[in-house]
C-alpha cells in the first residue's frame, strides 16, 4: 500500500475500526505486524517503481527489472487490477511492463474512475484458478483524492 497510513489502521491502534480483518488475523497470530516500515516516496509513480523494482528510486537504472517480470519468467501469471487510471495518469502503465492481464479505471465504463467497486467486480469476473501460480497486484484509489 503506497498511500495507506499506519496511524489510520485499527490493527495498529487507530480508534475507528478501519482494518477489522487484519486486526482479527493479527489477534490469532495469522498476520505479522511491522512497526518500522517506510515508503521510499510520497506518491504512486515512484512508490510503485521502487516497490516493484526492489530498489530506492534514486538508484534505478534506465530499464528496471521488476518483481512481476521475475515471477512471469518463473511461470507465474501476472495480473494487475487498478482502481484508477494509470494509463493516462503520468502513464504509470508503462512502469508495469509486460504482464498477462492489466485492468484499470480507464477500461471500466460505468464506474467512477476511483471507485474500488470496479476492482471488486473485475476480481469476481476472473476465471476460476487453473493451478498456475499467480502474482496479483491490486491498487485501490479510495484513499486518494482525485
Amino acid at each position: 500500500a503506497d498511500a495507506l497510513r499506519k496511524d489510520h489502521m485499527s490493527v495498529y491502534g487507530y480508534g475507528r475500526d478501519t482494518t477489522p480483518w487484519l486486526r482479527g488475523m493479527a489477534k490469532t497470530g495469522k498476520a505479522i505486524l511491522f512497526g518500522n516500515t517506510f515508503s521510499t516516496c510520497a506518491e504512486t509513480t515512484c512508490a510503485h517503481a521502487s516497490m516493484l523494482g526492489s530498489r530506492h528510486i534514486r538508484s534505478f537504472p534506465d530499464k528496471i527489472f521488476t518483481l512481476q517480470e521475475v515471477l512471469k519468467r518463473n511461470g507465474y501469471r501476472t495480473q494487475m487490477i487498478i482502481g484508477g487510471d494509470h494509463v493516462n495518469f503520468y502513464n504509470i502503465r508503462e512502469l508495469y511492463g509486460d504482464i498477462d492481464d492489466y485492468y484499470d479505471g480507464s477500461m471500466a465504463p460505468g464506474y467512477y474512475m476511483n471507485d474500488d467497486q470496479l476492482v471488486l467486480d473485475k476480481t469476481h469476473s476472473l476465471p476460476s484458478w487453473d493451478g498456475r501460480p499467480v502474482f496479483m497486484h491490486y491498487h485501490l484509489l479510495s484513499n486518494h483524492v482525485l
